[in-house]
C-alpha cells in the first residue's frame, strides 16, 4: 500500500506546475484513474424511513443529515423544515417554515458545535438560529447585509465560522446605501466570529472569468459545502466551470492552489465567451442563452474529508440547473478523490457517473441518497458507505 501512494506521489510530483499569475502551485491529474463507485466505497449500513407521517415527509428532499447524540437530524428541502428522526423511526419537527421564534423559510445547512448547540443557517432571512443541546430555540443571529444569500455554514473551531455567500457590498452598506465593491474583490466565503459577527472574506473570483461579471457563476442549492478543514488547513472549490482547490490556513490566508485535470469535470468554454458584454449592468446574452451556458458544466456540489482522504462530489451537466435543459429528473453524479499532503493534493481516482448523492457524513462514515425522492414513495432509504481500506 505504501508503494502506491508513493507511486501517486511521484506521478505528483513530476506533473506538478508552478504558475504565480494565476495562484497555481501544484496541479493534479485524473484524467486516466476512471474507476466505479463500488470500487471506491463499501456499503456498511441503510437508514430506512417509512413514510407513514405524511405530513412530515411527503415530498422530502434531503439536502443533508447530521447524526446527534441518538437522532439523525435532516434538512427536509420541499418542507423546509429541520427534522429529527429516532431509532424507532419516530419523526419530529426541530424548526418548521414560519416566521416566529425558531422557525425557518428556507433552512440551506446546519452543523452542531462542539457544546452540542445546533446552528441552523436561514438562506431566505439571512439569519443563524441557535438551538441548545435539547433542540430548544435560544436566539436568531442576523447575517451582514454585505453579502447576498447564504448558502453554507462551516465550524472552524468554538470562536469562529465560515459562511458560504457571495460578498459583493463594502463596509457598513445598507438598503439605500449598497456600496458594491469590484467584482474582482468579491468573497465567496466569509469569517464570522461566535456572535455572528462579519470579518474578513476569502476566495475571490477566478481570474480567467473577470470579464464575465460572475454572470454564469450562480450558486447551486441543495448541496453540502464546498469547502471543509483538515488540521490547519481550509479547502474550497468555486461552482463557475474552472476546475482549482483552494487551500488557506485557518487564519483565513492564501496558501496553495490546486488546479485539477479531469476528462469527467466539463470546464466552462472561456473561448466562446469572448462577445459576451455587460453594459449598464445588463448582458448581452438572451436568459436562454445564459442558463444553457450555466447548465453546460460540471458543478461541484460537496467537499468532505475522511481523515487525510479528500472527496469532491460533482453534478454533472445538464443535470445541475434550469430544469428546462435536463433530459428527465434523474441527476448524475461523480466523485474525486485525493489524498491531502499538508497544503498539497495527491490525486487518487474519479468515478463514473451514478445517481448516488452525498448529503452528510459521521466520522468515518458517509450518507448517500439516491436520486430524487418522490411524493408517493413509502419508504426512503438513506445508504452509509465507507471509503474502503486501501484509499483510507
Amino acid at each position: 500500500m505504501k508503494k502506491y501512494f508513493s507511486f501517486l506521489l511521484f506521478l505528483f510530483l513530476l506533473f506538478g506546475c508552478s504558475n504565480q499569475n494565476d495562484n497555481v502551485k501544484n496541479a493534479a491529474f485524473l484524467d486516466t484513474m476512471n474507476i466505479s463507485f463500488d470500487d471506491i466505497f463499501s456499503r456498511v449500513d441503510s437508514i430506512v424511513i417509512k413514510n407513514s407521517q405524511s405530513s412530515y415527509i411527503k415530498t422530502l428532499d434531503i439536502y443533508k443529515i447530521l447524526k446527534f447524540k441518538d437522532k439523525y437530524l435532516i434538512i427536509s428541502a420541499s418542507n423546509r423544515e429541520i427534522l429529527a428522526l429516532d431509532g424507532s423511526n419516530n419523526i419530529s419537527i426541530i424548526a418548521r417554515k414560519g416566521d416566529g421564534p425558531g422557525e425557518v423559510q428556507l433552512p440551506a445547512d446546519f452543523l452542531v458545535n462542539s457544546q452540542n448547540n445546533l446552528f441552523v443557517l436561514d438562506a431566505r432571512k439571512n439569519v443563524v438560529l441557535f438551538f441548545d443541546s435539547n433542540f430548544v430555540f435560544q436566539n436568531n443571529y442576523l447575517l451582514s447585509f454585505a453579502h447576498r444569500t447564504p448558502l453554507s455554514m462551516l465550524n472552524i473551531n468554538n470562536d469562529q465560522f465560515l459562511i458560504g455567500a457571495e460578498r459583493n457590498l463594502g463596509d457598513g452598506a445598507t438598503s439605500t446605501n449598497y456600496k458594491f465593491i469590484q467584482f474582482e474583490d468579491i468573497s465567496y466565503l466569509n469569517y464570522y466570529d461566535k456572535k455572528f459577527k462579519l470579518g474578513k472574506g476569502i476566495l475571490h473570483p477566478s481570474k480567467e472569468l473577470l470579464f464575465t461579471f460572475g454572470a454564469f457563476s450562480r450558486p447551486d442549492e441543495g448541496g453540502l459545502a464546498r469547502v471543509t478543514t483538515n488540521g490547519n488547513y481550509i479547502y474550497a472549490i468555486l461552482q463557475d466551470g474552472i476546475y482549482r482547490v483552494n487551500i488557506f490556513n485557518k487564519n483565513g490566508d492564501f496558501v496553495n492552489a490546486v488546479k485539477i485535470s479531469n476528462k469527467n469535470f466539463k470546464r466552462i468554454n472561456i473561448d466562446k465567451l469572448k462577445d459576451f458584454k455587460l453594459k449598464n449592468g445588463r448582458s448581452n446574452y438572451s436568459l436562454e442563452k445564459t442558463g444553457k451556458i450555466i447548465a453546460s458544466f460540471t458543478k461541484p456540489i460537496s467537499m468532505i474529508n475522511i481523515g487525510n482522504s479528500l472527496i469532491v462530489q460533482f453534478k454533472e451537466p445538464y443535470s445541475n440547473y434550469f430544469p428546462q435543459f435536463r433530459d428527465n429528473d434523474i441527476f448524475y453524479y461523480h466523485i474525486d478523490l485525493f489524498k491531502i499532503n499538508k497544503n498539497e493534493l495527491i490525486p487518487i481516482a474519479t468515478t463514473y457517473p451514478n445517481r448516488m448523492k452525498i448529503i452528510g457524513k459521521y466520522k468515518d462514515v458517509i450518507y448517500f441518497i439516491k436520486e430524487k425522492y418522490e411524493e408517493q414513495r413509502k419508504i426512503i432509504k438513506i445508504y452509509k458507505y465507507k471509503l474502503k481500506e486501501k484509499f483510507e
